[in-house]
Protein backbone atom coordinates (compact mmCIF):
# COMPACT_ATOMS: atom_id res chain seq x y z
CA UNK A 1 0.00 0.00 0.00
CA UNK A 2 1.35 3.45 -0.88
CA UNK A 3 2.31 5.87 1.89
CA UNK A 4 -0.66 8.09 1.05
CA UNK A 5 -3.05 5.20 1.40
CA UNK A 6 -1.54 4.23 4.75
CA UNK A 7 -2.20 7.72 6.05
CA UNK A 8 -5.75 7.56 4.72
CA UNK A 9 -6.40 4.29 6.51
CA UNK A 10 -5.07 5.77 9.75
CA UNK A 11 -7.47 8.69 9.35
CA UNK A 12 -10.34 6.24 8.85
CA UNK A 13 -9.28 4.31 11.96
CA UNK A 14 -9.19 7.47 14.10
CA UNK A 15 -12.63 8.45 12.85
CA UNK A 16 -13.99 4.99 13.68
CA UNK A 17 -12.57 4.98 17.22
CA UNK A 18 -14.12 8.40 17.89
CA UNK A 19 -17.57 7.39 16.60
CA UNK A 20 -20.69 5.83 18.10
CA UNK A 21 -23.17 4.33 15.67
CA UNK A 22 -26.93 4.27 16.15
CA UNK A 23 -29.08 1.47 14.74
CA UNK A 24 -29.33 1.82 10.96
CA UNK A 25 -26.51 4.40 10.71
CA UNK A 26 -23.65 3.46 8.44
CA UNK A 27 -22.44 -0.10 7.94
CA UNK A 28 -22.19 -0.95 11.68
CA UNK A 29 -25.66 0.48 12.27
CA UNK A 30 -27.14 -1.59 9.44
CA UNK A 31 -25.61 -4.78 10.86
CA UNK A 32 -26.81 -3.81 14.31
CA UNK A 33 -30.35 -3.27 13.02
CA UNK A 34 -30.58 -6.43 10.90
CA UNK A 35 -28.54 -8.79 13.08
CA UNK A 36 -27.14 -10.25 9.84
CA UNK A 37 -24.03 -9.71 7.68
CA UNK A 38 -24.12 -6.72 5.32
CA UNK A 39 -22.09 -6.12 2.11
CA UNK A 40 -21.58 -2.66 0.61
CA UNK A 41 -20.14 -2.44 -2.90
CA UNK A 42 -19.76 1.35 -2.94
CA UNK A 43 -19.50 3.13 0.41
CA UNK A 44 -20.09 6.50 -1.25
CA UNK A 45 -23.62 5.41 -2.12
CA UNK A 46 -24.56 4.44 1.47
CA UNK A 47 -26.10 7.04 3.75
CA UNK A 48 -24.21 7.44 7.02
CA UNK A 49 -20.89 6.04 5.73
CA UNK A 50 -19.22 9.43 6.29
CA UNK A 51 -16.05 7.79 7.66
CA UNK A 52 -15.01 6.94 4.10
CA UNK A 53 -14.47 10.66 3.46
CA UNK A 54 -11.75 10.66 6.14
CA UNK A 55 -9.56 8.60 3.82
CA UNK A 56 -9.76 10.98 0.89
CA UNK A 57 -11.82 10.77 -2.28
CA UNK A 58 -12.31 7.24 -3.55
CA UNK A 59 -9.88 5.54 -1.17
CA UNK A 60 -12.24 3.00 0.43
CA UNK A 61 -14.77 1.51 -1.96
CA UNK A 62 -16.35 -1.73 -0.64
CA UNK A 63 -16.94 -3.18 2.81
CA UNK A 64 -18.72 -5.95 4.63
CA UNK A 65 -19.57 -6.40 8.29
CA UNK A 66 -21.01 -9.20 10.39
CA UNK A 67 -22.46 -9.29 13.89
CA UNK A 68 -21.15 -11.01 17.00
CA UNK A 69 -24.22 -12.61 18.55
CA UNK A 70 -24.72 -13.61 22.17
CA UNK A 71 -28.09 -15.22 22.85
CA UNK A 72 -29.45 -13.69 19.60
CA UNK A 73 -28.36 -10.21 20.67
CA UNK A 74 -25.77 -8.20 18.72
CA UNK A 75 -22.97 -7.23 21.09
CA UNK A 76 -20.46 -6.15 18.47
CA UNK A 77 -19.81 -5.70 14.75
CA UNK A 78 -16.68 -6.66 12.82
CA UNK A 79 -15.99 -4.66 9.66
CA UNK A 80 -13.68 -5.34 6.70
CA UNK A 81 -12.92 -2.86 3.91
CA UNK A 82 -11.51 -2.98 0.39
CA UNK A 83 -9.78 -0.31 -1.65
CA UNK A 84 -11.41 -1.78 -4.74
CA UNK A 85 -15.05 -2.29 -5.68
CA UNK A 86 -15.93 -5.88 -4.76
CA UNK A 87 -19.17 -7.67 -5.53
CA UNK A 88 -21.04 -9.55 -2.74
CA UNK A 89 -20.22 -13.19 -2.11
CA UNK A 90 -23.20 -14.83 -0.42
CA UNK A 91 -21.35 -18.00 0.56
CA UNK A 92 -18.69 -15.91 2.25
CA UNK A 93 -21.33 -13.90 4.11
CA UNK A 94 -22.94 -17.13 5.37
CA UNK A 95 -19.55 -18.32 6.56
CA UNK A 96 -18.88 -15.06 8.41
CA UNK A 97 -22.34 -15.18 10.00
CA UNK A 98 -21.37 -18.58 11.40
CA UNK A 99 -18.03 -17.16 12.60
CA UNK A 100 -19.88 -14.32 14.39
CA UNK A 101 -22.15 -16.82 16.14
CA UNK A 102 -19.14 -18.87 17.24
CA UNK A 103 -17.37 -15.77 18.56
CA UNK A 104 -20.52 -15.04 20.57
CA UNK A 105 -20.37 -18.52 22.10
CA UNK A 106 -16.73 -17.96 23.05
CA UNK A 107 -17.64 -14.68 24.74
CA UNK A 108 -20.60 -16.35 26.49
CA UNK A 109 -18.38 -19.13 27.83
CA UNK A 110 -15.81 -16.59 28.97
CA UNK A 111 -18.49 -14.65 30.83
CA UNK A 112 -19.75 -17.84 32.46
CA UNK A 113 -16.19 -18.72 33.47
CA UNK A 114 -15.67 -15.27 34.98
CA UNK A 115 -19.01 -15.46 36.83
CA UNK A 116 -18.08 -18.89 38.18
CA UNK A 117 -14.69 -17.62 39.29
CA UNK A 118 -16.27 -14.66 41.08
CA UNK A 119 -18.78 -16.98 42.76
CA UNK A 120 -15.96 -19.30 43.84
CA UNK A 121 -13.98 -16.41 45.34
CA UNK A 122 -17.10 -15.16 47.13
CA UNK A 123 -17.82 -18.64 48.54
CA UNK A 124 -14.22 -19.06 49.68
CA UNK A 125 -14.27 -15.63 51.34
CA UNK A 126 -17.55 -16.42 53.11
CA UNK A 127 -16.24 -19.82 54.25
CA UNK A 128 -13.02 -18.26 55.54
CA UNK A 129 -14.95 -15.54 57.37
CA UNK A 130 -17.21 -18.14 58.99
CA UNK A 131 -14.29 -20.34 60.04
CA UNK A 132 -12.42 -17.35 61.40
CA UNK A 133 -15.52 -16.27 63.35
CA UNK A 134 -16.01 -19.77 64.81
CA UNK A 135 -12.37 -20.02 65.79
CA UNK A 136 -12.42 -16.61 67.48
CA UNK A 137 -15.70 -17.18 69.33
CA UNK A 138 -14.72 -20.69 70.40
CA UNK A 139 -11.47 -19.38 71.83
CA UNK A 140 -13.21 -16.50 73.62
CA UNK A 141 -15.74 -18.86 75.21
CA UNK A 142 -13.29 -21.64 76.03
CA UNK A 143 -10.98 -19.40 78.05
CA UNK A 144 -13.55 -18.41 80.73
CA UNK A 145 -15.02 -21.94 80.62
CA UNK A 146 -11.65 -23.40 81.63
CA UNK A 147 -11.55 -20.94 84.54
CA UNK A 148 -15.03 -22.01 85.66
CA UNK A 149 -14.09 -25.67 85.54
CA UNK A 150 -10.91 -24.90 87.46
CA UNK A 151 -12.94 -23.22 90.20
CA UNK A 152 -15.29 -26.23 90.26
CA UNK A 153 -12.29 -28.54 90.78
CA UNK A 154 -11.07 -26.39 93.67
CA UNK A 155 -14.55 -26.32 95.16
CA UNK A 156 -14.79 -30.11 95.03
CA UNK A 157 -11.67 -30.32 97.22
CA UNK A 158 -13.26 -28.28 100.02
CA UNK A 159 -15.43 -29.77 102.81
CA UNK A 160 -18.89 -30.36 101.30
CA UNK A 161 -21.93 -32.30 102.44
CA UNK A 162 -23.10 -35.11 100.11
CA UNK A 163 -25.79 -33.01 98.43
CA UNK A 164 -23.38 -30.16 97.72
CA UNK A 165 -20.82 -32.62 96.36
CA UNK A 166 -23.44 -34.00 93.96
CA UNK A 167 -24.21 -30.47 92.79
CA UNK A 168 -20.53 -29.76 92.14
CA UNK A 169 -20.17 -33.06 90.28
CA UNK A 170 -23.09 -32.17 88.02
CA UNK A 171 -21.60 -28.72 87.54
CA UNK A 172 -18.28 -30.21 86.52
CA UNK A 173 -19.82 -32.78 84.17
CA UNK A 174 -22.03 -30.21 82.47
CA UNK A 175 -19.15 -27.76 82.15
CA UNK A 176 -16.91 -30.47 80.70
CA UNK A 177 -19.61 -31.39 78.20
CA UNK A 178 -20.02 -27.75 77.18
CA UNK A 179 -16.26 -27.37 76.83
CA UNK A 180 -16.21 -30.46 74.63
CA UNK A 181 -18.88 -28.93 72.40
CA UNK A 182 -16.85 -25.73 72.12
CA UNK A 183 -13.79 -27.74 71.19
CA UNK A 184 -15.80 -29.57 68.52
CA UNK A 185 -16.81 -26.23 67.01
CA UNK A 186 -13.19 -25.13 67.06
CA UNK A 187 -12.17 -28.39 65.38
CA UNK A 188 -14.77 -27.84 62.67
CA UNK A 189 -13.41 -24.39 61.92
CA UNK A 190 -9.89 -25.85 61.73
CA UNK A 191 -11.01 -28.57 59.32
CA UNK A 192 -12.66 -26.03 57.02
CA UNK A 193 -9.61 -23.79 57.05
CA UNK A 194 -7.20 -26.69 56.52
CA UNK A 195 -5.44 -26.16 59.88
CA UNK A 196 -6.77 -29.25 61.69
CA UNK A 197 -4.11 -31.45 63.32
CA UNK A 198 -4.49 -34.59 65.44
CA UNK A 199 -2.27 -35.04 68.47
CA UNK A 200 -0.12 -38.13 68.80
CA UNK A 201 0.61 -38.70 72.51
CA UNK A 202 0.65 -41.66 74.88
CA UNK A 203 -2.53 -42.02 76.97
CA UNK A 204 -4.38 -44.44 79.23
CA UNK A 205 -7.46 -45.84 77.50
CA UNK A 206 -9.07 -46.67 80.83
CA UNK A 207 -8.83 -43.04 81.96
CA UNK A 208 -10.42 -41.87 78.71
CA UNK A 209 -13.25 -44.40 79.12
CA UNK A 210 -13.83 -43.32 82.73
CA UNK A 211 -14.01 -39.68 81.69
CA UNK A 212 -16.49 -40.53 78.92
CA UNK A 213 -18.68 -42.54 81.29
CA UNK A 214 -18.62 -39.71 83.82
CA UNK A 215 -19.95 -37.29 81.19
CA UNK A 216 -22.68 -39.67 80.02
CA UNK A 217 -23.73 -40.95 83.44
CA UNK A 218 -25.94 -38.05 84.48
CA UNK A 219 -28.06 -37.96 81.27
CA UNK A 220 -28.45 -41.75 81.43
CA UNK A 221 -29.61 -41.68 85.06
CA UNK A 222 -32.03 -38.84 84.27
CA UNK A 223 -33.69 -41.17 81.73
CA UNK A 224 -33.75 -44.12 84.13
CA UNK A 225 -31.05 -46.00 82.24
CA UNK A 226 -28.22 -48.05 83.65
CA UNK A 227 -24.87 -47.23 82.09
CA UNK A 228 -22.15 -49.87 82.12
CA UNK A 229 -18.78 -50.14 80.42
CA UNK A 230 -16.97 -53.40 79.71
CA UNK A 231 -13.51 -53.57 78.19
CA UNK A 232 -12.00 -56.76 76.84
CA UNK A 233 -8.76 -57.88 78.48
CA UNK A 234 -7.23 -58.06 75.01
CA UNK A 235 -7.57 -54.30 74.56
CA UNK A 236 -4.28 -52.58 75.45
CA UNK A 237 -4.41 -49.95 78.17
CA UNK A 238 -1.62 -47.77 76.82
CA UNK A 239 -2.21 -46.26 73.37
CA UNK A 240 -0.85 -43.45 71.24
CA UNK A 241 -3.24 -40.94 69.71
CA UNK A 242 -5.47 -37.98 70.53
CA UNK A 243 -7.28 -38.78 73.80
CA UNK A 244 -9.33 -35.56 73.93
CA UNK A 245 -10.90 -36.05 70.53
CA UNK A 246 -11.29 -39.78 71.16
CA UNK A 247 -13.49 -39.35 74.20
CA UNK A 248 -15.53 -36.59 72.49
CA UNK A 249 -16.21 -38.78 69.48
Amino acid sequence: MARGRKGAVRGFQRATEASRFASGQGLPGRVLASGAPEWTVDLAQVAGCWRASETGPGELRSAFGFPILVEKKVIGVLEFFSLDATQPNQEFLKLMAHVGAQLGQVILRQRAKEDLERARHAAESASYAKSDFLATMSHEIRTPMNSILGMADLLSETPLDPEQRDYVAIFRRSGTKLLGLINDILDLSKVESGRFELESIDFDLGAVMDKTIEIMLSPAQAKGLRLTCETSLEVPRRLTGDPERLHRS
